[in-house]
């Protein structure tokens, strides 16, 4: 359970956080169209936790889709949400640690992909894990009404095409198992003799890593554990040419075989692996051994 800007519960389903309850709520916010984009800067904890943005919507504008930078690097993409998400609903998107670690303050610029409309936002959560607890780093309320809440996160937006107040529904409760995983992109990594695919139809974030064929092709992620143990790993791929396989090797020492069965190319499929983690940061490495698979992502529960 975390709380927004407005101190109303939510609940996380499928990276969407609905306002728990049912009933008309009325916040401001902005939007932008195409060409356009918004910034602004926020806080967040240096010693290199997890971090996460967390996106206040009005999900009745459909295809809503925006690319992310933070401190002028790739960070990800907001998606479109399911055609049967309406209302106000809440959006989140890990963040890759190579954008976060060491840093005391992300300058975050969201710019215009697509959308039936525009992109709206009413308001942002940043949220860093804590000894394993997700807790609130910084708010921006966006809007006419919290030009004082702007100011301070240096927020700017260009190509606006809104700017007001919506009264929309909440959206139903949802459960919030979603909560204890963290999303990692392959993509996100490092990566040796292999290359990131854009355009991955159905992948996470809509990119890959692809060409994982020779014996010298690895991707390595950076993981968060907040204490030591043993932590399962939920690593979605796609195998097309019969049944692969990649080592996984932990922190350099723990090294054992991944199996990937054969579904097709772009059919996104899920195995799991038991990792022993260190607390911290820790390197998981999935490198070629039989066949051909690619990577989308790893979630860590």
């Amino acid at each position: 359970m975390v709380v927004s800007a407005l101190g109303v519960g939510l609940a996380v389903a499928g990276g969407v956080t609905a306002w728990m309850g049912r009933g008309r709520v009325t916040d401001d916010g902005r939007a932008f169209g195409p060409g356009g984009s918004s910034r602004f800067t926020v806080r967040i904890d240096p010693g290199g936790a997890p971090v996460r943005l967390v996106r206040r919507l009005d999900a009745g504008i459909d295809r809503q889709r925006a690319a992310v930078s933070v401190n002028g690097s790739p960070a990800g993409e907001w998606q479109p949400l399911r055609d049967d998400v309406d209302g106000w609903a809440e959006q989140r998107l890990d963040l890759p640690p190579s954008v976060t670690v060491g840093q005391s303050s992300l300058a975050v610029v969201n710019t215009f992909i697509s959308s039936a409309w525009d992109f709206n936002e009413f308001a942002y959560v940043v949220q860093q894990q804590i000894d394993g607890v997700w807790t609130v780093a910084d708010t921006l309320d966006v809007g006419p009404l919290h030009r004082a809440g702007e100011a301070a996160h240096d927020y700017r937006v260009t190509g606006e095409t809104f700017h007001g107040s919506r009264t929309l529904d909440a959206a139903p409760a949802a459960g919030d198992a979603a909560d204890r995983r963290i999303r990692y992109e392959a993509e996100a990594g490092v990566v040796s003799n292999a290359r990131v695919r854009p355009g991955a139809a159905g992948a996470s974030q809509g990119a890959v890593v692809a060409g994982l064929d020779h014996a010298d092709s690895w991707v390595d992620l950076r993981v968060y554990a907040p204490r030591a143990g043993r932590y399962t790993a939920l690593v979605t791929y796609a195998a097309g040419y019969g049944d692969a396989q990649h080592t996984v090797t932990v922190n350099g020492s723990t090294v054992f075989t991944l199996g990937y069965p054969q579904h097709g190319w772009d059919v996104w499929r899920r195995v799991t692996a038991s990792l022993p983690l260190s607390k911290g940061w820790n390197t998981v490495r999935f490198q070629h051994h039989t066949r051909w698979a690619e990577l989308d992502h790893v979630e860590i529960v």
